[in-house]
């Protein structure tokens, strides 16, 4: 695949990984993460219309629909699509699934009162439009009132991702040249897989100005340990940090 086939469709790397039959047959379970288990409890408490982003085979669309809520379930990957509807059948759920872009979603406005992007899908979408718009149009499906919860790995987090955020900083120029303007600090490519490294901070003043209300931000391990978020969170070396937000009235 040439740079020039990834810059028309960002997406299409991580499309052909999660095609994979051995990638597909690791994303075969069925339920909800420990910390998972706890902020959907807290946050999605009434039985209500849910989109499942990223649903993958129904990891999370199952488990949510089997809760009461009313789910539809998006990926852009075919064949995880087809095995999720089978999934869903085996276990006697009903779950609506499709096949889509989170990057370009047609739902109608105010559709979902929750939705849930889980388990870091958000660091496929590369660029900032994109992003940008894949945070908007989230906003405008929600319900007003309705609850987002976004998994996102720290791209600033101690370690080995400190060593790729130099390696960003020293190569900006390059890669906004080689890339394009809508490359982003934190974009990284290397293969046939991209991913973006999400700085929490830089998170939070987007999703304010895109009208989000930031009820909520920790990480895994301090949600399942019943801890308290800290400064130090946003370094967080765990699988996922949490951003729970809210459409206001």
């Amino acid at each position: 695949m040439s740079d020039n086939d990834n810059k028309a469709d960002p997406e299409q790397p991580a499309k052909t990984y999660y095609s994979e039959p051995g990638v597909i047959k690791g994303y075969t379970s069925v339920g909800l993460y420990p910390a998972e288990e706890i902020i959907v409890a807290k946050f999605f408490k009434q039985k209500d219309t849910l989109l499942d982003i990223g649903c993958g085979t129904g990891r999370t669309s199952i488990p949510l629909a089997r809760q009461g809520h009313k789910v539809t379930g998006i990926d852009i990957v075919p064949e995880m699509i087809e095995i999720a509807g089978r999934q869903a059948k085996d276990y006697n759920i009903d779950v609506v699934f499709e096949v889509m872009n989170a990057a370009k979603m047609t739902f109608p406005h105010e559709s979902f009162q929750y939705v849930l992007f889980s388990f870091n899908g958000f660091d496929h979408l590369l660029g900032r439009t994109n992003r940008e718009r894949f945070l908007r149009d989230v906003f405008n499906i929600l319900k007003t009132g309705g609850c987002f919860i976004l998994t996102a790995r720290s791209g600033v987090a101690f370690g080995r991702r400190w060593l790729a955020w130099i390696w960003m900083l020293l190569t900006h120029l390059w890669q906004k040249h080689k890339w394009g303007q809508d490359y982003e600090l934190g974009d990284k490519r290397f293969g046939n897989m991209h991913l973006h490294y999400t700085s929490p901070f830089r998170m939070r003043l987007l999703l304010k100005a895109l009208g989000f209300d930031i009820q909520y931000f920790n990480s895994e391990k301090h949600i399942v340990h019943e801890k308290p978020a800290s400064f130090l969170t946003n370094f967080s070396n765990d699988r996922m940090l949490f951003y729970v937000l809210r459409k206001q009235q």
